[in-house]
């Protein structure tokens, strides 16, 4: 995990403050509005695009739905069996409370939209997460905000969320597998937590650093 951590680090953490969006296509399935210098780097076979704001850090983790991860899903009903599992797997390993979570449609896609507290190096943060599968990828679109701030971030959180475009003629069939077991939902979960993790700890630091920083300059002036 350190390594990992070390990883993500350093791959995003230049010139990571640009507050120009642009259109990020994150493969033929998924595009959504990114900080135009984000970083992409692959990962335990996981692919993770990222990028750091103010008082935020935005990702988009994709995993291959197929071998040790693949998990399966036979109709709606699994499908939806399967986002809960994921959920708990994810929460449980960043050690967060569930805040909220539902069920959302966009574009013929259903997916899961949660909300959770969890903690950092003492700095108190809300992670807000939308989880799809789709064409055997499950994709984990992350706004991480600092808590007091939540409020704030809301505006730039929605219009990141709001930015997924799917291409077209996607549904239910798409969402369909018969590659694995139920349990691996949760697997999936939990390595994509881990992962997110391993990503927000020295960035965490880092922007609570420049906050204090930025604090302390506008009280000497």
């Amino acid at each position: 995990m350190k390594n990992i951590l070390l990883t993500l680090f350093i791959a995003i953490s230049i010139n990571t403050f640009g507050q120009d969006w642009t259109d990020c296509q994150v493969d033929s399935v998924l595009t959504l509005k990114l900080p135009y210098n984000y970083k992409i780097i692959d990962t335990l076979g996981v692919k993770v695009i990222s990028a750091a704001i103010e008082n935020a850090i935005v990702s988009v983790s994709i995993l291959q739905n197929t071998g040790k991860n693949a998990w399966s899903i036979k109709d709606e009903k699994e499908l939806l069996k399967g986002y809960e599992s994921f959920k708990k797997g994810y929460i449980k390993s960043n050690h967060g409370q569930l805040i909220k979570d539902q069920i959302i449609e966009t574009s013929g896609l259903k997916m899961i939209r949660f909300s959770f507290h969890a903690e950092i190096e003492g700095e108190k943060q809300v992670r807000h997460c939308i989880t799809v599968i789709a064409n055997d990828k499950t994709y984990a679109i992350n706004f991480t905000e600092v808590e007091p701030l939540s409020g704030e971030m809301a505006k730039t959180r929605e219009m990141v969320f709001s930015s997924m475009k799917f291409s077209p003629g996607l549904g239910l069939n798409n969402q369909l597998s018969t590659k694995g077991s139920d349990e691996k939902a949760y697997n999936q979960g939990l390595l994509l937590g881990k992962i997110t993790i391993g990503l927000l700890i020295g960035l965490t630091v880092w922007l609570s650093t420049r906050r204090k920083k930025k604090k302390a300059n506008a009280d000497v002036r």
